[in-house]
């Protein structure tokens, strides 16, 4: 078999070849259902669509939110080939108003937007129902829903954000990796959101040829632990950066993790501090652990 160079789809081309794989390998009794990756990938539209910033991991009720601090839950559902979803999935702890907008998405069996609405909460509770064996509020998907007066249809924007998906450029990623340094040697306040480990202060970071090194606050006070990681993959954006599966950003006064970079600061303004875990120590430890990888 010729190996296929991935690395010149679109996004919109390996999802469609993604369907056609899953839909083959179920026809072959090798799996037993036809899961699919629409929930990032409606992350991803929606963010592009509007413009937001996908939420932390440990964000509890809401996945983005715009530069307003509005909060947006995003649902979707495929449509499958043989079958047609009939509801989204389960809504929890809706009465705690986690998120001001639910962006509720539809997508054909290969992955394009069929339809795309926003609803506020108060249309949510109107449509919904709760469930008691899954505690939670259910949203059928029904003519009603679309139809309804308070729900805004953006389907045009969803399909328009596919539309301007292309294969990635090696320059686009250049730019990437420019603009983070840049926000390196500016010394911004960074923080990392990863798919596993939540999110992290970064203490420092490097960019090397096959990816990035961060270090965690506090990573020369304590040798109990591993503060000290490599995220291999292409750098894209111009901030926030995407790093193989994590995400970087630039963190405010107003996120959680403020005060663990603001006490960060206040140590390393120390002369301890300094002597601990200056740059030119930081680097060492970071030569040291791409040795070890390279050794492995």
């Amino acid at each position: 078999m010729d190996s296929l160079s991935l690395a010149t789809y679109s996004v919109m081309d390996l999802l469609v070849l993604h369907a056609r794989i899953i839909e083959e390998l179920r026809k072959r009794q090798i799996l037993r259902t036809v899961n699919n990756p629409v929930a990032d990938y409606a992350e991803l539209l929606a963010c592009r669509a509007f413009g937001l910033l996908p939420a932390a991991n440990s964000e509890k009720g809401y996945d983005a939110k715009d530069e307003k601090g509005t909060r947006y839950q995003i649902k979707a559902r495929r449509i499958a080939n043989g079958s047609k979803p009939t509801r989204f999935g389960v809504i929890r702890k809706l009465e705690e108003n986690h998120f001001d907008f639910l962006l509720a998405i539809v997508f054909t069996h290969d992955f394009k937007v069929e339809k795309a609405a926003l609803l506020s909460p108060s249309v949510i509770k109107e449509r919904a129902f709760f469930q008691e064996h899954v505690n939670g509020w259910v949203l059928r998907l029904c003519d009603a829903l679309w139809s309804h007066t308070s729900v805004i249809d953006v389907t045009r924007q969803l399909q328009e954000a596919q539309e301007n998906d292309y294969p990635p450029h090696r320059e686009d990623f250049d730019e990437g990796r420019m603009q983070l340094q840049n926000a390196v040697e500016k010394r911004l306040p960074l923080i990392i959101d990863t798919r596993h480990g939540g999110s992290r202060v970064i203490a420092e970071l490097f960019i090397v040829p096959q990816g990035i090194v961060f270090f965690d606050v506090g990573w020369c006070c304590d040798a109990s632990w591993h503060p000290i990681h490599f995220v291999k993959g292409d750098i894209a954006g111009e901030g926030p950066w995407r790093v193989g599966d994590c995400t970087i950003r630039e963190i405010y006064r107003s996120d959680p993790l403020w005060s663990s970079y603001e006490a960060w600061q206040q140590f390393m303004a120390t002369e301890e501090g300094q002597r601990l875990g200056g740059r030119e120590v930081a680097e060492r430890e970071k030569d040291i652990l791409l040795e070890q990888i390279e050794e492995q």
